[in-house]
């Protein structure tokens, strides 16, 4: 808390005419975060494997910027809560990978309309979400999505989740 603070009171924007310009009092200033496992046996024995490898991988991307991890297993699922925190001089938007597309489309194309900055951000973060699964969750024969998701039929979910535990076998 004391550091989202401090980032607030010590962090200002630049606005279209290079003018420095202190956070609005509601800005965000805290990205946030949950990993989570469903609650079944065969999770809970990976858990701590899992758990090492997620925290490696918030570690990688975000660096000094991953300000806590949290761990709650007294609940049905095991999960962790990240939480990042820009350094003081650095956008809160350029450490979530959506904003950050955004960003850069507004960058290239400043009347980018809204349709387009909801589609760079939507890729952006789907993007994210297959990093993750392949350098974490895929290990430990996790699907991706649920049947229902994915819009497949039940016989071809449960053939995709035989694949993704044979391939964690193979591991």
């Amino acid at each position: 808390e004391a550091d989202c603070k401090h980032y607030h009171a010590n962090h200002k924007n630049t606005d279209k005419n290079g003018k420095a310009k202190a956070l609005r009092s509601d800005a965000n200033v805290l990205l946030a975060g949950v990993i989570s496992l469903e609650g079944i046996p065969e999770n809970y024995e990976d858990w701590e494997s899992y758990k090492k490898d997620a925290v490696k991988f918030l570690q990688e991307k975000y660096g000094e910027n991953l300000a806590a991890v949290i761990e709650h297993t007294d609940e049905e699922n095991p999960h962790l809560h990240f939480y990042i925190l820009p350094k003081v001089g650095q956008k809160l938007d350029e450490l979530h990978d959506g904003k950050k597309a955004v960003l850069e489309l507004k960058s290239k194309e400043p009347k980018a309309l809204k349709g387009k900055q909801n589609k760079a951000y939507i890729e952006a973060m789907k993007i994210f979400q297959d990093k993750f699964y392949d350098e974490v969750s895929r290990k430990y024969g996790l699907t991706k999505t649920g049947p229902a998701r994915s819009r497949v039929s039940r016989k071809i979910y449960f053939e995709q989740k035989k694949a993704a535990e044979e391939y964690r076998k193979t591991l």
